[in-house]
């Protein structure tokens, strides 16, 4: 049987609208239809109390975010291959989840070995 061959490489072209934005905190809302991520930042000030300030929703479909989750995921691991683990700070995990702070230190491939290990978090 000969080879096939290859496909062509996806085109990517950005829309007059596409914006770039940065983001240090994600908010995750599901249905049983698909997912959606709400971008935003925190803000602190000296003697106010800090927020998050929302900016940008995603919605994914579950096969698509799955897809999205592995691509993250692969990238990251590439990241903490080169340039070593990235720790998760204290209480940033549900408690239902993290069972020592040392948790919080392990490569994202051991921490997803825990994902598959424990029974699901319950949304609090």
């Amino acid at each position: 049987m000969p080879d096939e061959a290859p496909k062509p490489a996806t085109l990517f072209q950005q829309s007059a609208d596409f914006a770039s934005s940065y983001a240090n905190n994600v908010f995750f809302s599901t249905s049983i239809f698909d997912i959606k991520m709400i971008f935003g930042d925190i803000i602190q000030y000296p003697n106010v109390q800090a927020f998050v300030e929302q900016h940008t929703a995603v919605t994914l479909s579950w096969r698509e975010a799955k897809i999205a989750a592995l691509f993250l995921a692969m990238n990251v691991t590439m990241h903490e291959n080169q340039f070593g683990t990235l720790d998760i700070p204290d209480g940033i995990l549900p408690p239902g989840f993290q069972r020592s702070a040392a948790e919080g230190k392990l490569p994202l491939m051991k921490l997803m070995e825990l994902v598959e290990q424990r029974p699901p978090v319950k949304p609090e």
